[in-house]
Parts: C-alpha cells; sequence; structure tokens
C-alpha cells in the first residue's frame, strides 16, 4: 500500500507509521506541498540504520530540499542497512534542481563511510541539477560492484552531464546490470557516448530500456549505439532516439550491420523528430531485416516525403512473405505525424503496411486525401485497430466521403476500432455519417470534433 501524505504539510504522521513498522506502508510518496527537510530526513535515517522498518520499500520525495549533511546521514544508512542486512527502501527518488554536485557528494559519502555497498533497485535523480563530476560519482555508488542489485537509473534532464569526457567512465565498467537507463536531455553528444558506451569483448550489457532523447548525439552517436541495437546478444529492447540530430548519414551505418546480425532483440525505435528524408529511409527500409523482432517504429516529425513511406510501405509488406515470416516480425505500429507523406505515401501504407496502429496526424492530406484514402477503407479494414487522420485540414464533405466508405460492403471481420478525424472539419454530416458507422461497426470509436453546443440566448 502506498501513502501520498496529502492531507497536511508536516509529515510527522507518516514518519510515525514507519516507525511503528506499518505492515500497510511500503511505498512513500512525500508531495511537494509538504514539509520534507533534513529535521524528517534525519528521523527517516535513523530508522533505516537502526533497522526498525522492514517493510517500506519504495521512497519517492522529489521536489524537496534536503540538506547535504541530511543526504549523507541517508546514504550511510542505506549502506549500513545492506551492511547488516536489514530491510531498507530500494526505490529512491529524493532532492530538487538544486541537489548537484554537493548533494550527490554527500550522499555518496555516506554509502562509502559505511561499506560502500547498496540494495538500491531503482534511482530517480531526474531533473537534479548534475553535471559531468556528480554523474562520475554516480556511476561509482551505482555500479555494478557497489549496487549490485540496480535495476533502473533514471537521470534525466540533467542538461550539464555531457559537458566534460568521459574518458574515465565507461558504461561496461559500471552499469552492465542495469535494465533501464535514461540520460534524456543530458547534453550528450556522439563522442560522448562513443567513450561511454564502449562494451570490451566479453562483456555483456543487460539493458533492455535506453532513452537518449533530446540530446545531439548526431551520426557518431548513432554509430555508438548500433552495438547495442544490432549485436545477436544484445538485451536491448526498447530505444528512445527522438530529437537526436540523426540524419541520412547515420542511416548509411546500418548496411554495415546487416551481415553481423541475425537476431537484435530491439522491439521498440523512436526516431522521430530527427533529420531524416527519403534517401535516409529508403536505406532504413532496405535494411529493415537488421531489427526482426522490431514491432514499433516512430518516425514522425521526418521530412520522409511520398517516396520515402511508399519505400517503407513495401518494406513492411515484404516482411509478411514467405522468405522473411519465419525469421521477422510483422511491425504493429507506426507513427508518421508530420512526415509529408502525401496521398500515394498514406494509401500504401494503409493498404500494404499491414499494420495494427498507424499515426498520420498533421500531413496535410487535405480534403483530396480523404477522398483517395477512403478507396483503402471500403467496408473497413482487414488489420489495422488504430488509425489516426487527425489535423489534416480535410473538409466536412470529405470526412463524410471517407466515413461513408466503412459501410459499403462492411467487412465481416473488420479490426479498426479507433479512427481520429479529430482536427478536420466537423458539422452535421460527420454527425450523421459517423452514427450510420455505428450501425454498421458498432465497435468502432469515431474520434472527432464535436458540434459546438449553441448558447441559450
Amino acid at each position: 500500500m502506498s501513502a501520498w501524505g496529502a492531507n497536511a504539510k508536516s509529515c510527522k504522521s507518516l514518519l510515525d507509521r514507519v516507525e511503528r513498522n506499518d505492515a500497510g506502508l511500503t511505498e512513500l510518496f512525500i508531495l511537494p506541498t509538504k514539509t520534507f527537510g533534513g529535521e524528517e530526513v534525519d528521523r527517516l535515517a535513523q530508522i533505516i540504520e537502526n533497522g526498525i522498518n522492514t517493510h517500506l520499500k519504495k521512497l519517492s520525495a522529489s521536489g524537496h530540499k534536503v540538506p547535504n549533511e541530511s543526504l549523507y546521514k541517508l546514504g550511510k544508512a542505506i549502506a549500513s542497512a545492506a551492511a547488516k542486512k536489514t530491510a531498507a527502501p530500494t526505490s529512491l527518488a529524493i532532492g530538487d534542481h538544486t541537489l548537484g554536485h554537493t548533494g550527490i557528494l554527500a550522499f555518496t559519502k555516506g554509502i562509502r563511510e559505511c561499506g560502500g555497498i547498496t540494495d538500491l533497485e531503482d534511482i530517480d535523480w531526474s531533473w537534479k541539477g548534475i553535471g559531468s563530476s556528480a554523474f562520475e560519482m554516480i556511476l561509482e555508488v551505482c555500479g555494478t560492484k557497489s549496487s549490485p542489485k540496480l535495476r533502473v537509473l533514471n537521470l534525466s534532464r540533467n542538461e550539464s552531464i555531457g559537458e566534460q569526457s568521459t574518458e574515465n567512465l565507461s558504461f561496461a565498467a559500471f552499469l552492465t546490470h542495469l535494465q533501464v537507463l535514461d540520460l534524456s536531455t543530458c547534453g550528450l553528444s556522439g563522442d560522448f557516448l562513443t567513450q561511454f558506451l564502449v562494451t570490451p569483448k566479453g562483456v555483456q550489457p543487460n539493458l533492455k530500456q535506453l532513452n537518449l532523447h533530446d540530446n545531439p548525439i548526431g551520426a557518431t552517436g548513432w554509430k555508438a549505439i548500433l552495438p547495442l541495437m544490432t549485436r545477436d546478444s544484445s538485451c536491448l529492447e526498447v530505444l528512445n532516439l527522438s530529437k537526436c540530430q540523426i540524419d541520412n548519414d547515420a542511416m548509411s551505418e546500418l548496411s554495415t550491420w546487416s551481415s553481423k546480425s541475425s537476431n537484435s532483440n530491439l522491439r521498440i525505435l523512436d526516431l522521430s523528430d530527427n533529420e531524416l528524408s527519403a534517401a535516409g529511409i529508403e536505406i532504413l527500409s532496405k535494411e529493415l531485416s537488421v531489427f526482426p523482432n522490431l514491432v514499433e517504429l516512430n518516425l514522425a516529425g521526418n521530412a520522409i516525403g511520398e517516396q520515402g513511406v511508399q519505400q517503407l510501405a513495401m518494406a513492411l509488406e515484404a516482411r509478411h512473405t514467405p522468405q522473411q515470416q519465419g525469421c521477422c516480425c510483422p511491425l504493429k505500429k507506426l507513427d508518421l505525424s508530420r512526415t509529408q507523406c502525401g496521398h500515394q505515401g498514406a494509401m500504401d501504407m494503409i493498404s500494404r503496411g499491414r499494420l495494427q496502429s498507424l499515426h498520420l496526424f498533421h500531413n496535410e492530406l487535405g480534403s483530396d486525401g480523404f477522398t483517395a484514402l477512403a478507396s483503402t477503407l471500403q467496408g473497413g479494414h482487414a488489420t489495422l485497430e488504430y488509425l489516426d487522420l487527425g489535423g489534416n485540414g480535410a473538409k466536412q464533405d470529405a470526412v463524410v466521403e471517407l466515413l461513408n466508405a466503412l459501410t459499403n460492403n462492411p467487412m465481416e471481420n473488420s479490426c479498426l476500432k479507433v479512427l481520429v478525424v479529430g482536427g478536420n472539419e466537423g458539422g452535421d454530416g460527420v454527425e450523421e455519417a459517423a452514427a450510420r458507422v455505428g450501425q454498421v461497426h458498432p465497435a468502432l470509436d469515431i474520434a472527432r470534433d464535436k458540434k459546438a453546443q449553441r448558447q441559450a440566448g
């Protein structure tokens, strides 16, 4: 059971429950509106160090300014519990955006002075003013030797981590035991990643999820990440590289790996808001077999264009051929929002992609695009469950035409469950067409802009 402590500013009643070893209190969430400073942290540290509580597993207290001396005591208590094999929280989030170097130094000093080992499994230090020197200390205290049970580390929104070189820092040396690592918006460059992600032969990272969103890593960083993405032995399943300045030159590196890897475990890849065009997507389409287990791909915000989308549609269709079915999973989810996909690109992806979920939001398809797409949605769709056509500037008549197509020769086993047409012109005609669709496909939700109610006058 969790306790949020939302009734008053004081945390006394919550800490009383912790001190009583309340079996129902396993997770402690301290809201930013409450008072959780030095006095409260000192008391909690004393409870942990004395081994009084055996049930508290999670402490979430982000947004609270904590004195360095109290952080030192908390770090010492957590390490003391590990040394004495007594209970302590295994999930930790503490401090505010001013935590910085001195706060991390104090916390890690407490750990080092009491054995240097923790039983922490999950640490969230996002937006804590952490720079490169504090990052080095974190790697030491979170490393395989110091925190062997650590599985999740969130350091997102610490924009100064990447300011200095990582010559003495190695992911392989410190974090091979991690399963989830979030370094989004940390100011990391491609050179930083090249040094940080060096993995010596024989060292096998266990990383399953890596978030590098909003870091200017470019083609250099992409090349550094490729071994994690493509090696047969890699555990990586989810990779977020959105807004990372990845361009067509980066995609050309894929061809060098296509002959080396046949069993990448990557399932979800986010390349949204990068600098890819049709040329880059053509390379990705040709080398898509490098990712045989890929089921979700996000390309939103890249100027791929109609030709690039058509190339990708052909590649996805090929994953269903007998030659690839035995070695490649079909892609299930694709986001092509804001990609300038064009009418034909949208039609090809709907008719040939064999997807379950497709986002085509804000592609300026207009009325002509909706009229063209109506032919691909006659009676429903054989595989698509979710289709987003929102924000495309189609007039009401074109929206009605597309909706009417769903009722023509209705498929007995149409999979379509959600169709988004919001952000296009609505009105009585759309409402009437949606009602007709509801009679033919009662399980289908038409997400649309409802007609504004008239004010009583």
